[in-house]
């Protein structure tokens, strides 16, 4: 990442992506609501938004939760358990994932990094569900069907710019100065709080 960028983007108008950044609130419901898991062990980023080589994810939250498929389905609240390695200069908070419906339509952008202006591997938690719901965001999927794009915020390289689970290969690395360490793979998941059709779903659900 250049030293030169104008960092006044991160104050961009995705006011979500500081989600990292703010106290969590335990939802009230969680017990009365659906948690499933979701195993993200290994996705890359390669450039902004809607660049080749992101990784993109469709999850049907209804065939999770076995319930009715095409339903509507909430996401009240998300939490995170997340390692995430660079590549090059890209930096660790560039690293972002956006939920969006299946039109491509962004409801909510996650930069667990938010504010790692550096280089390297870094492990981050939420330490709990952050209630969307309190916080007035509203993440709602006419037919339950969850898109999952992993992105940057700006794009570093002519590859990747980020592992998401493992600390990123030395062979891969752009240059000797950014090298990464081999590490073991470690786990990285999403953890989304939902109702379907506004109606807690006790079930947990987890998808590897």
């Amino acid at each position: 990442a250049s030293m030169a960028r104008n960092r006044t983007i991160k104050l961009c108008s995705h006011w979500v992506a500081r989600l990292a950044g703010v106290a969590l609130l335990l939802s009230a419901s969680m017990a009365q609501a659906g948690l499933i898991t979701l195993d993200v062990t290994g996705v890359t980023s390669n450039g902004q938004l809607g660049s080749a080589g992101n990784t993109v994810l469709t999850v049907d939250l209804n065939q999770a939760l076995g319930t009715t498929a095409g339903s509507e389905v909430t996401i009240t609240g998300i939490g995170w358990d997340v390692v995430i390695s660079t590549l090059g200069f890209s930096w660790i908070d560039e690293a972002l994932v956006e939920f969006q419906d299946t039109s491509g339509n962004g409801l909510l952008v996650l930069r667990p990094g938010l504010g790692d202006d550096r280089s390297g591997t870094e492990t981050f938690s939420s330490g709990g569900i952050f209630d969307l719901v309190a916080s007035g965001i509203e993440v709602v999927l006419n037919k339950g069907i969850l898109v999952l794009e992993f992105a940057e915020e700006f794009s570093d390289n002519d590859g990747t710019d980020a592992v998401w689970g493992a600390a990123a290969s030395t062979a891969n690395a752009v240059n000797a100065f950014s090298a990464l360490n081999d590490v073991p793979p470690q786990t990285s998941t999403l953890t989304l709080e939902v109702s379907v059709d506004g109606i807690g779903v006790p079930a947990p659900g987890t998808l590897v």
